[in-house]
């Protein structure tokens, strides 16, 4: 009876995105905050969010907070893979690798513009700060 507040807790004050200045170590206090309130009730949420998973829960904010909901989710991905599939069945066959290449990075392209308002372009703005995580062990 409560998973829509449970939820809306979650995402307003643990699970927060695209905040740069949202730290690690205030999720974590924001969680056992919420597992504090919520196990109350519903004690097995204790046993869910375990302490030594926290790594895990808060990885996406080592990287840059613009792409925080990139990181988040992977609805661009699979769409952006299903569109591709749609485009080459529909061509049925290309004469060599590089006009199948050359027309799937066309077709991506295009639907960067039209469809994400420049997603994957969003990375090139963090990039300075991945390749140093990059070359930082990350």
């Amino acid at each position: 009876k409560d998973k829509s507040e449970i939820s809306k807790d979650f995402f307003q004050n643990v699970f927060v995105l695209e905040d740069q200045n949202y730290t690690r170590k205030k999720a974590e206090e924001n969680l056992e905050t919420f597992v504090d309130k919520w196990s109350k009730i519903y004690p097995s949420i204790r046993d869910k969010l375990i302490k030594e998973h926290y790594d895990y829960y808060f990885a996406y904010l080592d990287y840059p907070a613009k792409i925080h909901r990139m990181i988040y989710t992977t609805n661009w991905v699979e769409r952006l893979n299903k569109v591709i599939r749609k485009t080459e069945k529909v061509r049925n066959s290309f004469p060599n690798p590089d006009s199948a290449l050359n027309l799937i990075c066309a077709m991506l392209m295009e639907f960067e513009k039209d469809v994400y308002r420049y997603p994957v372009t969003s990375f090139l703005s963090v990039q300075d700060k991945l390749d140093d995580l990059l070359k930082d062990g990350l």
